[in-house]
């Protein structure tokens, strides 16, 4: 399965397979691979309403993760 995370904030997208996305939600969906040739999924996908791999809130824990660890010291 994959994750998918609509990052708009108040419209929920429909998409091929007959699933609805909710704003902001993330859903697993076992059928990704038909999914995503779709036209208008794609083109979700190059705006950046949708998203694959982590949740919105892992993406934000990850990013904050990275400004606050300290950065490597070289020697």
């Amino acid at each position: 399965m994959t994750k998918v995370t609509n990052t708009h904030d108040s419209v929920a997208v429909s998409i091929a397979d007959g699933s609805t996305i909710g704003p902001g939600q993330t859903v697993d969906l076992e059928n990704w691979a038909e999914t995503k040739k779709d036209k208008r999924v794609q083109s979700y996908l190059d705006q950046g309403i949708l998203v694959v791999g982590a949740s919105k809130a892992e993406q934000e824990d990850a990013a904050l993760s990275a400004v606050t660890s300290p950065a490597p010291v070289r020697k």
